[in-house]
């Protein structure tokens, strides 16, 4: 007689993007859900694997040996703390960008059009977490307000783009950064853990492009003009 569970734990996300003017009147919002790539998954699997094991027998030609009792490290220790954005995805609706292929699916490994938010930085780092609650209220890191803990079964986490982010002109040899100088037509996000870099470029059309390293969930959206007028903020939320 087999066996057979079937409660399911799924992880719903939630991506919510607004832009404001310099008096913080909102002008522009997106708000959908986005997709787990397969490398996210993978992420969540290795993410919750046991942290060590006991060394194996004596004699066992097919593993390293370790003594009994000592502990391995977990497979790995990767958080979320990037955000990376372009201007590719189906839902691009400027002609002058081009035809862009890649909508959200879970075999999605890069973003298709990455834009640099500067001449230094590829992807924007998320704001740091506190402690979720209820907690110990004397912890320094307590999150008093809850903003990044909505409930017991929710991960939060934002970013802010300021005026200048996105919206630069590149200094001479930085051009593919940004081909849209001080306008930018902002379609596709993606969500990246710290196993990458933020001067790292998260993929792009040029030939021979691989995965985007560390880069766990993926949206596209209707299109939003970044420009120095506006700051946006975005809202990622993981649900369990």
């Amino acid at each position: 007689m087999q066996l057979q569970f079937t409660d399911d734990i799924p992880c719903v996300s939630n991506v919510h993007i607004t832009a404001r003017n310099p008096s913080g009147e909102i002008v522009a919002e997106r708000t959908g859900h986005n997709v787990f790539t397969l490398q996210g998954r993978n992420w969540i699997r290795n993410l919750v694997a046991a942290y060590g094991y006991i060394g194996l027998p004596n004699g066992n030609a097919h593993h390293n040996i370790i003594a009994p009792g000592t502990f391995r490290n977990a497979v790995i220790n990767y958080r979320p703390r990037y955000v990376g954005f372009g201007v590719g995805g189906t839902l691009q609706n400027w002609s002058s960008v081009g035809p862009n292929a890649q909508t959200e699916s879970v075999y999605v490994d890069h973003l298709e059009r990455p834009i640099a938010i500067s001449n230094s930085a590829w992807l924007q780092e998320l704001l740091p977490q506190g402690t979720p609650l209820p907690a110990d209220i004397s912890d320094p890191l307590y999150d008093a307000d809850g903003m990044f803990y909505p409930t017991d079964r929710i991960s939060r986490y934002r970013c802010i783009l300021q005026q200048t982010d996105l919206s630069h002109t590149p200094t001479p040899g930085y051009e593919d950064r940004n081909p849209y100088s001080l306008q930018v037509p902002m379609s596709e996000i993606g969500l990246f853990t710290g196993e990458t870099g933020n001067n790292t470029k998260p993929g792009g059309p040029d030939p021979g492009t691989g995965p985007a390293l560390g880069m766990i969930a993926y949206h596209t959206f209707t299109t939003i003009p970044k420009t120095r007028s506006l700051t946006f903020e975005v809202v990622w939320d993981l649900r369990f």
